[in-house]
């Protein structure tokens, strides 16, 4: 299905944030709330975590009436990789896919994701530091 990039970017009030954090409760608790923000005020929100995180959030803030999309860390990071490097192109492609399943325009989603934390864990410094660069810059630039 073709994505409306345009839509997208209507979505899109750019703002992103870094969030340290000292066990896995907290960090359920710290994005559900961020999450529950958003989804109260009628805005979607996306989920690109672990399957154990995806848990925990989903276990705190519980059915969202479509408007909570999930996804499989490693396995979107995997999707935009190419070997050890990011392809822009194919991180802009599924950026925009999952993006273009809730995105509207004048409603902001609220995202978490975790392949930083992958791409650190696996000692790729190189692919964290393109996949915050490629994030930073939108995915409708």
């Amino acid at each position: 299905m073709p994505v409306d990039s345009a839509r997208v970017a209507a979505a899109s009030h750019g703002m992103h944030q870094v969030v340290f954090y000292g066990d896995d409760g907290e960090l359920a608790a710290r994005v559900a709330s961020f999450l529950d923000d958003g989804l109260a005020a009628g805005c979607p929100a996306v989920v690109v975590a672990t399957p154990a995180h995806r848990a925990a959030f989903g276990a705190r803030l519980g059915a969202a009436a479509g408007r909570l999309v999930m996804a499989d860390a490693a396995t979107m990071l995997q999707g935009f990789l190419a070997g050890d490097r990011l392809d822009p192109g194919r991180f802009r492609d599924a950026a925009l896919e999952l993006l273009g399943s809730v995105a509207r325009p004048g409603r902001p989603v609220r995202i978490y994701a975790e392949m930083v934390a992958l791409l650190w864990d696996a000692g790729q410094v190189l692919g964290l530091y393109a996949t915050v660069t490629a994030a930073r810059a939108g995915v409708a630039g």
